[in-house]
């Protein structure tokens, strides 16, 4: 089975904006891709799963990971076939959930499992590898209640039928796998206390699930961000100060924890108490002596490069980036002195070498080039700071340290990356509605061209397999809303013209990477998510962000953004 990947948590965000209903510009600065053909649709196993369900039940669909819906297909028994899990909930409030897991033989298929849940809905649907044996485990969730949380149970097949390897309780659930692996573990946030997380990486040891902290450093930085946003709202709290150097500390970072846990110690200590903060910042001394003389990594994840910082001067580079108007990535690093302006070090600029033409900067000095990409470096300014100030002398220090710094320069991360499987769920369903939005835009199966003038207007009458209405609801309709659909329909100009749809003369494409997204943060409403994402551009180091918004149906979770604002 084709395996999914991988979704983010960012707990407690607010969204940053709405959608727009055309892409902007820098999204077809390079030449875009052409629709792929007409989408095939999967068969439609409803009517299957239904004829299986208890007397008082009803499909479900599970909250989570989004992108799901209520009947998963997966190769649970390794024989390379694949079997459906099909959520559901008995009638009746609070309506107990539960999932058949249905196996076919030839051509009928056959019940092989029927799992009760507990709680009151099917909080977590999904399957992925978690033990290494190629084979999917069905992870199930239980949405207990808001304070209590949910309870996953983790189901592996073995001597002809399915068995309870694992189970957790948790508020916020992550799969997560290496960039180039296939085995999942788990990242699982439990509430300790009022909006503060306990967080733990899990992996299946051969028989159960244990800590790993091998996969700490490269899942960490999401948890510091977490704390961070929450340090910047209640700076005065100590308990997120502590719970953000601790953070850092597993992501290997102790010369950022030690401003944290100093911050925190300046402050009324309650819970944790002084104890435990005085034993986490023992436990960063510790980690900071093991350090004298080496350099820390500085990730720069929007160009996917690695810097080696000096430990002197880590705490006090500071980095920014942004993409230029050729195609290009710059990021600049500076100095940043306590109580002071920036005071700039170095830019590195990166564009693609298919880009056409050379940036036109003499101060622009080449590093190297790969396969896809020139490196250039602009290092020209002096001291900003006043002489015989902490600042100068800190600035000072920089310049010695300036060029080992810049070749120190190299692609990749200094730790592995995570997949993640909501992340990916999103991609492959966004993904596949925009190459229904292209398809629907270049008119369908079009053989012959028919075209007519409407009101002075040019349109072209679509595609045999798109034009009528009910055919163009029927296409759209496995990925979006009904809502989303009859707005495209309206926006996008299509309308009936004896009998038969026709469309304004235009084709599109776009450069977009849907398939490769990432979330920026997400904001629960129940039934209907929202989320910020941003995708690549084509072989470029550019980003594009956009918003949309999915909705739990009886038929899965759908996009009820209108086709066309991403």
């Amino acid at each position: 089975m084709k395996k999914l990947k991988h979704i983010a948590i960012l707990l407690g965000c607010l969204l940053l904006g709405g959608c727009t209903f055309l892409p902007e510009p820098v999204s077809l600065i390079q030449a875009p891709r052409p629709p792929a053909g007409k989408i095939e649709e999967k068969e439609n196993l409803e009517p299957v799963a239904k004829r299986f369900l208890p007397g008082d039940a009803i499909l479900a669909v599970p909250d989570r990971p989004v992108g799901g819906n209520s009947i998963l297909e997966a190769d649970f028994d390794g024989d390379g076939s694949l079997e459906a899990a099909a959520f559901y909930k008995l009638k009746g409030e609070p309506g107990k959930p539960g999932a058949l897991v249905l196996k076919k033989a030839g051509k009928e298929w056959t019940l092989l499992e029927d799992i009760k849940g507990i709680g009151f809905d099917v909080g977590w649907g999904a399957a992925a590898d978690m033990t290494g044996d190629g084979a999917d485990e069905l992870l199930l969730g239980w949405s207990i209640g808001a304070s209590a949380g949910s309870t996953l149970n983790i189901f592996s097949f073995a001597d002809g039928s399915l068995k309870k390897i694992g189970q957790e309780n948790y508020h916020e659930l992550e799969l997560v796998r290496p960039e180039e692996g296939s085995v999942y573990s788990l990242a699982v946030w439990a509430r300790d206390f009022a909006d503060v997380y306990r967080v733990d990486m899990l992996s299946w040891d051969g028989s159960r699930f244990v800590s790993d902290e091998k996969l700490y450093p490269a899942y960490f930085p999401k948890v510091s961000q977490y704390y961070k946003a929450r340090t910047a709202e209640v700076p005065d709290a100590a308990m997120y100060w502590y719970f953000l150097a601790e953070a850092q500390v597993k992501e290997g970072k102790p010369e950022e924890a030690v401003t944290s846990i100093e911050k925190g110690m300046g402050l009324n200590m309650i819970m944790p108490d002084y104890g435990k903060f005085s034993e986490l910042k023992d436990e960063i001394s510790a980690m900071l002596e093991d350090r004298k003389g080496l350099d820390a990594a500085l990730y720069i994840p929007e160009p996917d490069l690695t810097l080696a910082i000096p430990i002197e001067l880590y705490t006090y580079l500071a980095v920014e980036g942004s993409p230029g108007t050729s195609n290009e990535y710059r990021f600049s690093a500076s100095i940043k002195p306590e109580g002071e302006e920036r005071g700039e070090l170095f830019d590195i600029v990166i564009y693609p070498k298919d880009a056409g033409e050379s940036l036109n900067d003499k101060d622009l000095l080449k590093l190297f080039e790969d396969d896809r990409f020139i490196y250039m470096v602009k290092k020209g300014w002096k001291n900003p700071y006043p002489p015989d100030s902490p600042a100068f002398d800190l600035y000072s220090l920089a310049v010695t340290k300036k060029d080992e710094i810049i070749s120190s320069l190299k692609r990749g991360s200094p730790v592995q990356k995570l997949e993640n499987l909501e992340e990916e769920m999103l991609g492959a369903k966004i993904n596949e509605a925009a190459q229904k939005r292209w398809y629907v835009q270049s008119g369908g199966n079009i053989e012959e061209m028919e075209t007519i003038t409407i009101n002075e207007s040019d349109y072209r009458f679509m595609g045999t397999d798109l034009d009528t209405e009910s055919k163009l609801i029927q296409y759209f309709s496995s990925s979006f809303t009904n809502e989303a659909i009859s707005a495209y329909v309206t926006h996008s100009g299509i309308r009936a013209h004896n009998g038969r749809l026709v469309q304004p003369n235009a084709d599109g494409g776009s450069i977009m990477g849907y398939e490769h997204v990432q979330i920026l943060q997400m904001k629960d409403a129940g039934e209907v998510k929202e989320f910020d994402l941003k995708a690549p551009l084509g072989d470029t180091l550019l980003y594009e962000t956009f918003h949309i918004e999915f909705e739990k149906t009886k038929a899965g979770w759908k996009i009820s953004s209108m086709p066309g604002s991403f």
